[in-house]
């Protein structure tokens, strides 16, 4: 062996230490960072774990086995996904294709995001967490994650949103409760309105009462005062007339007195109301047979135009009140030798419905426009006198359109002065 052979191996030996020496010092330094490594994820203060692209556990530091309530010996080699990251605490599944802590090593992405940890004891916790890919030579081999609780903020966000929604619900019903309030406050303020205007209609009508009532007393206590004192002067003739003038007034005094008595009983809703199937022409007859004589005195003829078996839905006493208070103003106002017609038809209201209409039509003096306006107005005073002077109580006919209204009908005349009246009014028809 030559003298430069021996220096090529002593040279080849040198440098195969130089390589084992670097080799010694990079294992050594990868050791440390295993040491130092191993310190950092022990001494961590949040979670951390690694995963293989099966999803098993290839690490985990004490902090995540510790808040998973695990030791780290039954997380090694075990499914991550079935353990404690499959369901969430309503019940629902996360599948594991859709879970973004397998998306990292999937797809070569870091995800960052909130879930759900299950404990072994079966309890949870909400964490926030960040997946990592593992990457050796290009190849994906797994993932690491870091994660921490967050519970107390979710908590505290299910408490705010608690607290807000409850809040909500508080506004809305204190909105409705002021809307509420304030319809009330309205329809109370409506409702005073049209009680202030009925008292002040019922004011006015009683002093109209009141007024019409004093003339027919005054003149009554007049006659009797006549008869009292100067009886012994008075022919038999004058007697039979004072008599005759008193039996009038006391027959209108009766009548006005019987229609306020009716219709202070309506007002108070202590008339009974029994609505019946009811033949319509025995009705109307009987009513011409009460008035006939009157009407017999001065020359009227009666038209029936109510067809046989004619049928209405009414209360009976209701109905002879409103047709006795109808023909007998008809006969009033109608001059000798007149006619009065009486008769039914359809009438189609607005809504659409068919009632049965029934009407009674005079060839009398009529009616003007001025006097039509109040002629159903509780504080205005309508009454007049007949052709031949006959009394009126002015009353009749409220109580004609407070009949009517209990029916749910509808009262209404047509006249020209000069021409006649017709008054109409409405029965709702029953199937």
């Amino acid at each position: 062996m030559t003298q430069s052979d021996d220096k090529n191996e002593l040279y080849q030996e040198l440098e195969n230490l130089r390589k084992e020496n670097d080799s010694l010092k990079k294992s050594n330094d990868e050791l440390k960072f295993c040491t130092h490594l191993k310190t950092i994820l022990e001494c961590a203060g949040e979670g951390i774990f690694g995963l293989d692209v099966q999803g098993k556990h290839t690490f985990v530091n004490p902090k995540g086995a510790a808040m998973l309530g695990y030791e780290i010996d039954e997380l090694i080699g075990k499914p991550s996904h079935t353990l404690w990251h499959h369901t969430y605490p309503d019940g629902s599944h996360f599948p594991r294709e859709e879970c973004p802590i397998y998306e990292s090593f999937k797809t070569g992405n870091t995800y960052r995001g909130e879930s759900y940890f299950w404990r072994k004891d079966g309890t949870g916790f909400y964490v926030d967490f960040v997946a990592m890919p593992l990457i050796d030579n290009e190849k994906i081999n797994g993932s690491v994650v870091s994660f921490f609780d967050i519970s107390e903020r979710i908590e505290a966000e299910i408490e705010q949103f608690e607290l807000i929604e409850n809040l909500n619900d508080s506004k809305e019903m204190i909105e409705q409760s002021l809307f509420e309030k304030n319809s009330l406050i309205y329809e109370l303020s409506i409702t005073k309105e049209k009680l202030e205007k009925i008292n002040s209609e019922k004011d006015k009508f009683f002093s109209i009462i009141a007024h019409d009532l004093k003339g027919p007393f005054n003149g009554f206590l007049g006659l009797s005062k006549i008869i009292a004192e100067e009886y012994q002067d008075l022919t038999l003739k004058e007697v039979q007339e004072l008599g005759k003038n008193m039996h009038e007034s006391a027959n209108n005094l009766f009548k006005l007195l019987e229609n306020l008595l009716e219709w202070a009983r309506m007002q108070k809703g202590s008339v009974a109301f029994n609505p019946e199937l009811c033949m319509l022409t025995f009705i109307v007859k009987q009513n011409l047979g009460i008035v006939g004589e009157f009407a017999k005195q001065k020359e009227i003829k009666f038209i029936d135009n109510i067809y046989e078996g004619a049928q209405v839905t009414a209360d009976i006493p209701m109905l002879n009140t409103v047709l006795r208070n109808l023909i007998s103003n008809a006969i009033k106002f109608t001059p000798r030798g007149g006619n009065i017609e009486i008769g039914i038809k359809d009438f189609i209201d607005q809504n659409q419905k068919t009632n049965d209409c029934i009407y009674v039509k005079d060839s009398g003096i009529g009616i003007d426009a001025e006097t039509i306006g109040k002629l159903f107005l509780l504080d205005q005073k309508v009454s007049r006198p007949g052709t031949e002077n006959e009394p009126s109580t002015g009353l009749g006919l409220i109580l004609c359109k407070d009949f009517i209204e209990k029916h749910g009908g509808n009262i209404w005349v047509e006249s020209e002065e000069g021409n006649g009246t017709t008054f109409y009014f409405t029965l709702p028809k029953t199937n």
